[in-house]
């Protein structure tokens, strides 16, 4: 969950359902996976739902910066790679991928604006979770880049 007066995310819990064609790869990552049990979903989906680490409880109250703006796509056999989005593709993509049910408020949309004019925003295709994880740490832990150019917001 986004703060939006910090730009600050906070844990949002959750628990991860995995459906049966991600087990075989998240299987190393989460080693007592395949002994989860399945349950029937009201779509009809078939999925093992993993336990939410303790810190990502509510009341933990960890908030965090966001360093960048990722945009997962998973593609067989598409070339692996992290690639720069220009920030009005970034803003279309960010706001269809909300989670929250309530409805968007000024402040929401002013913090998205933000977000996608002064953090880096990539498209990250990956055909294996091993290379998805290092792209991310090439770019991530890699010192911030100065964004070259800015955007007027329309909040201003």
């Amino acid at each position: 969950m986004l703060d939006p007066s910090s730009l600050q995310v906070e844990p949002f819990a959750t628990p991860m359902s995995i459906k049966p064609g991600s087990v075989p790869v998240l299987a190393s990552f989460y080693p007592d996976l395949n002994g989860q049990v399945i349950h029937p979903r009201p779509d009809g989906k078939q999925v093992r739902y993993l336990s939410l680490p303790r810190r990502s409880l509510p009341g933990s109250r960890r908030r965090a910066a966001v360093k960048a703006l990722v945009f997962p796509r998973f593609g067989s056999g598409d070339a692996a790679g992290l690639h720069r989005v220009q920030p009005d593709r970034a803003l279309e993509r960010l706001a269809a991928s909300g989670s929250s049910d309530r409805g968007l408020e000024r402040a929401d949309v002013a913090a998205m604006i933000t977000l996608v004019q002064q953090r880096p925003c990539y498209e990250l295709v990956y055909d294996r979770l091993e290379t998805a994880l290092e792209l991310l740490d090439n770019v991530l832990l890699k010192p911030a880049q100065p964004i070259e150019t800015s955007y007027p917001s329309p909040f201003s």
